[in-house]
């Protein structure tokens, strides 16, 4: 006698995660599927299956619960800002908007700040 345990994954909130932290072009690369395909999970058309789906969960275990947000906070009261966007390669009026919360960043800079924050001793 053989027992099956079937596991019930929220997909939407998995590709969610995934577009958060990945353009869609990264996302559809990284996974290896196509743009249109991301963008059919995220509207919830279609939903990930077999080999595009443990990618799509592969990638984002190693994703932090908290994100970008609390990192930038942390440098900010650690280090200069000036310093900081200069590290980030970006100009300081736009870490200010960052800071502000009137601009988010784009996925590839919300990844810099994770990396950097670690670099300097951030925990997440």
């Amino acid at each position: 006698m053989t027992s099956e345990t079937t596991i019930e994954i929220d997909t939407s909130t998995a590709v969610a995660r995934l577009t958060y932290w990945y353009s869609l072009s990264e996302a559809a690369e990284k996974v290896g599927v196509s743009r249109s395909c991301i963008i059919s999970w995220k509207k919830g058309q279609t939903k990930p299956k077999g080999y595009a789906l443990t990618r799509v969960l592969h990638l984002i275990k190693s994703f932090p619960a908290q994100g970008w947000e609390q990192a930038l906070d942390w440098l900010l009261r650690h280090y200069e800002g000036k310093a900081i966007a200069d590290q980030l390669d970006l100009d300081f009026r736009q870490l200010s908007r960052w800071e502000c919360r009137q601009r988010n960043p784009y996925p590839a800079s919300r990844r810099k700040i994770l990396a950097l924050a670690r670099g300097y001793g951030y925990e997440l």
